[in-house]
């Protein structure tokens, strides 16, 4: 019973009870196999000495584990702070903040249980904090680059009606220099976009081969693309049109489950419609603005 009581490992969770079990037997051996009181005494100190050993090395370690949750809590602590002053951080470095401090609060270690949910709810409200400013910041840039593609399509649309019409007279390079000008003060868009309606702009402006009738024979595709858009993009088209649109509508679906995936979507179809020069009037060129101020490309 000593060598079985000195061999029991302290960090299991049944030692204790196994403990327990060895002095039950303990107690039943003593009255059955009486030994001299000298004997009896000596034996049952060395067995009493292993029992305290087992009990003191897991108190022991029981303090150390204390001792390291609260070291882990002052680190979450610190994870914590950090965050929240990460807030007044520039808005390029934000991403890589939470994925670092998310990593490393996944490796930290246990921390007490009375704290625990306490700890946690501040780490998630420093991670929400700075998530939504993200977020503001990027619906914000979304916000931005509509702006600047409306902003480029008028001014393509303007570029080309003025041709259609002949606005342009013979001050054709004075013209052009305003059209630059006006087009130098707008932001760029995404790649995908700027190079499209860049080169929609220069084509406007060098009006070669005839383009005012290229303009004006695009109108009716204009018009099928703009609605194919609307369909995809879920908002309303104007009642005349209704009838169309069911036709269209089911040709898109009919197109989405042959293509599957590869099916175009809505800011594929929105950059198609940009890169399709057309003469507009003012309701298709609102239809168009509300298409973008929707999409927010």
């Amino acid at each position: 019973l000593i060598t079985e009581a000195a061999q029991l490992p302290a960090n299991q969770r049944d030692t204790a009870e196994r403990v327990k079990e060895l002095q039950q037997r303990w107690q039943e051996q003593a009255k059955a196999l009486p030994l001299p009181r000298q004997h009896e005494q000596e034996l049952w100190q060395r067995f009493r000495s292993a029992c305290d050993a087992i009990f003191a090395q897991r108190k022991e370690a029981a303090s150390s584990a204390d001792a390291e949750r609260r070291d882990n809590l002052h680190l979450r602590e610190e994870q914590c702070a950090l965050l929240e002053a990460a807030l007044d951080r520039p808005e390029a470095e934000l991403p890589k903040i939470l994925q670092q401090a998310q990593q490393e609060w996944a490796r930290g270690g246990q921390v007490p249980r009375a704290v625990q949910a306490q700890i946690d709810a501040r780490f998630q409200a420093a991670i929400g904090a700075l998530q939504a400013r993200l977020d503001q910041s990027r619906q914000q840039a979304a916000l931005a680059q509509a702006d600047a593609l409306r902003d480029k399509l008028i001014l393509c649309q303007q570029a080309e009606a003025s041709i259609v019409h002949a606005d342009t007279g013979s001050a054709g390079t004075r013209v052009e220099s305003d059209w630059r000008n006006s087009w130098q003060a707008l932001p760029k868009l995404a790649p995908a976009f700027e190079k499209i309606i860049t080169a929609r702009f220069e084509r406007a402006l060098q009006n070669s081969d005839n383009y005012a009738a290229t303009l004006e024979a695009s109108s009716p595709a204009l018009q099928l693309e703009l609605l194919r858009a609307e369909i995809l993009a879920g908002i309303e088209s104007p009642a005349a049109l209704s009838r169309e649109r069911l036709q269209l509508q089911v040709e898109v679906l009919q197109a989405s489950l042959k293509a599957g995936g590869s099916a175009r979507n809505i800011e594929q179809q929105l950059l198609h419609i940009c890169d399709l020069p057309a003469l507009m009037d003012e309701p298709t060129l609102q239809r168009l603005l509300k298409l973008v101020a929707q999409v927010k490309p």
